[in-house]
């Protein structure tokens, strides 16, 4: 599994050189690696967001939604927009958490707008734009609605 640094230096936001002053500097201090590396070096959030996004389809996979069970009892927490403009499919009910899929480019998003909005735990998983689309077509169509449609318009991830 790589760690976030490992990340940032594979897309290169960071040097390794960087990553060992910015886990000196966690030593020190205890605060986390994404915040030292936007303070010390001038990461955007994005970067860091884009790297634990991709550091967490590492660690989770992906699945495709088409075999994933979806209680249509859970659709009522999101509207059509917000399905769209978050890139969130809820699912079902697993345990006590909700299950949500979403892609990597909207897991930051998503994560944010599940936090603020919905009052329950929750858990993701990572899909393909592809599914995902297919998906919140079938249960929250709006007509011409598009996963890309949404980034044009800055809607979305």
């Amino acid at each position: 599994m790589l760690r976030l640094g490992e990340l940032l230096v594979q897309q290169g936001h960071l040097t390794e050189e960087q990553v060992e002053e910015i886990l000196e500097a966690q030593r020190e201090c205890g605060r986390p690696f994404g915040y030292l590396a936007e303070k010390l070096f001038g990461l955007s959030v994005q970067e860091i967001e884009g790297a634990w996004a991709k550091q967490y389809e590492m660690m989770t996979g992906t699945v495709d939604l088409d075999r994933e069970r979806i209680d249509r009892e859970v659709n009522s927490l999101v509207s059509r927009r917000q399905a769209w403009q978050f890139g969130i499919m809820p699912l079902r009910r697993h345990g006590s958490e909700l299950l949500v899929g979403t892609t990597v480019e909207h897991l930051p998003r998503a994560v944010r707008f599940v936090t603020w909005h919905i009052d329950e735990p929750t858990s993701f998983v990572i899909t393909s734009n592809k599914s995902l689309e297919a998906m919140l077509r079938t249960h929250y169509n709006l007509p011409g609605m598009s996963l890309e449609s949404c980034r044009a318009k800055g809607l979305a991830g």
